[in-house]
C-alpha cells in the first residue's frame, strides 16, 4: 500500500493485522483523508467526468462493489456523484467533479489484511513511499497426484469389525 501523494501523514488507522476496507479512510495526509479504494487496478491518472479506460472502469466496479449503481467503462456525473457519496460516508472529502489520483489509496482487494505498517503519524511521505505491507492472499494450491494404491486399506484406529454392545450395534441411531 503506498502514499498516493507527498506530505506530512497525519492520520492512519493501520494496525499489523487489522484490515484496510475499500470504501473508508485509512490514512490522511496534510489533514486530508485519503479514500482506501480496492481497484482490479491502481488509478494512474485523474478521473474527470468523460474519462474512459481501464482505470475509469476498475473505479465504476469498485464503487458498485460498494453498492452504487453505475456501469460502464467511462466517468460520468453518476459515478462522480456515488464516488462522493462513498467519500463522505468515509470521511474523506469529495471528488470537485474529478476524481483524483492523489486522493486514493489502492488496496487489491475489498479487504485486505495489513503485516506491517510501514509509516506513523509524523512521517513526511513522498507518493510511492510504503503505508503498509499487505498478507499475502493465497489464490489456490495444486497438489501433486497421490502415488499409486496411496489410501488403499484400512486406516489406523478403525476396525472392519462393527462394534455392538449387548448384542445391539453401537454408534447407529439406536446406539
Amino acid at each position: 500500500v503506498l502514499a498516493p501523494r507527498a506530505g506530512l501523514l497525519t492520520a492512519s488507522t493501520c494496525a499489523p493485522g487489522g484490515a484496510l476496507r475499500s470504501g473508508t479512510v485509512s490514512f490522511a495526509v496534510d489533514g486530508r483523508p485519503l479514500l482506501t479504494l480496492a481497484t482490479s487496478t491502481p488509478l494512474w491518472r485523474d478521473l474527470p467526468i468523460g474519462t474512459s479506460g481501464a482505470d475509469a472502469a476498475a473505479v465504476v466496479a469498485a464503487l458498485r462493489e460498494l453498492g452504487a449503481s453505475v456501469d460502464g467503462a467511462t466517468v460520468t456525473a453518476s459515478v462522480i456523484a456515488a464516488y462522493d457519496a462513498v467519500a463522505k460516508a468515509a470521511g474523506a472529502p469529495a471528488s470537485g467533479g474529478t476524481i483524483a489520483r492523489d486522493g486514493v489509496v489502492w488496496i487489491p482487494s475489498a479487504a485486505a489484511t495489513a503485516l506491517t505498517c510501514d509509516a506513523s503519524v509524523g512521517t513526511l511521505l513522498e507518493p510511492g513511499r510504503p503505508l503498509a505491507s499487505l498478507s499475502p492472499r493465497l489464490g489456490g494450491a495444486r497438489l501433486p497426484a497421490p502415488p499409486a494404491g496411496w489410501g488403499a486399506g484400512p486406516r489406523a484406529g478403525s476396525s472392519t469389525k462393527q462394534q455392538t454392545r449387548g448384542g445391539a450395534p453401537v454408534g447407529g441411531a439406536g446406539g
